[in-house]
C-alpha cells in the first residue's frame, strides 16, 4: 500500500527456467520439493534439488562434503531415470539442507 492508502500495482518477470512443473500430482508439491526444516528457522526449506544437483560442480560438491564421484553417479542416475531414490536422495537432501 502506498502512503496515500492506495494499493500499488507491481509487475514481475518470471523466467521459464525458474518454473517447476506440478504434473498430475500437484497436490503433493510440498512433499516433492520440501526437504526439511533448517534448524531454528520458521519457514520450511524448499529447494529444487534436481536442478541443483544437475548444476552442481566440483567446488560445490566439496563445499557440501560430498564425494565428486558419488555426485557424478547421482547425476547420471538422475539423467537416465529422472529420479533419485533411497539413501542417495537422503544424503543429498541432508547436505543441501545443512548448506542452507
Amino acid at each position: 500500500m502506498g502512503s496515500d492508502g492506495r494499493i500499488l500495482r507491481r509487475s514481475i518477470l518470471v523466467k521459464k527456467s525458474s518454473l517447476v512443473g506440478l504434473g498430475k500430482e500437484g497436490t503433493k508439491l510440498a512433499a516433492r520439493l520440501k526437504i526439511g526444516r533448517a534448524a531454528g528457522s520458521e519457514p520450511a526449506v524448499f529447494i529444487d534439488w534436481k536442478r541443483r544437483l544437475l548444476a552442481m560442480g566440483r567446488a560445490e560438491a566439496r563445499r557440501l562434503g560430498l564425494p565428486w564421484n558419488r555426485v557424478g553417479g547421482w547425476k547420471r542416475t538422475l539423467r537416465k531415470t529422472g529420479a533419485l531414490r533411497g539413501d542417495a536422495l537422503k544424503r543429498l537432501k541432508a547436505a543441501l539442507v545443512g548448506a542452507g
